[in-house]
């Protein structure tokens, strides 16, 4: 039995599988920002026009081969946002 007949014949016995669409992917150019604050592990980040989304990860270079990860958590104001770095 496929998944697609199990999902939908209501005869078998367990659980039916759900089926799900996949998700489309869009491929999005990076965003170049600049951190002007650093407040612990809060960074406020500058950026010119779009802003990203909320709960996006932001990678931000600390040195030619080091790089922090942080998590936008908010827009500010125009142009900026705040991001929790997830290491430091």
């Amino acid at each position: 039995m496929t998944l697609h007949e199990r999902a939908t014949d209501s005869t078998s016995e367990g659980p039916a599988a759900s089926l799900v669409a996949p998700r489309d992917v869009v491929a999005v150019a990076p965003l170049v920002g600049r951190v002007v604050a650093v407040r612990g592990t809060v960074l406020e980040v500058a950026f010119e026009g779009t802003l990203p989304s909320l709960s996006s990860a932001l990678k931000c270079r600390r040195s030619e081969d080091s790089w922090i990860v942080a998590v936008v958590h908010s827009h500010t104001a125009p142009g900026r946002v705040l991001a929790v770095a997830l290491e430091s």
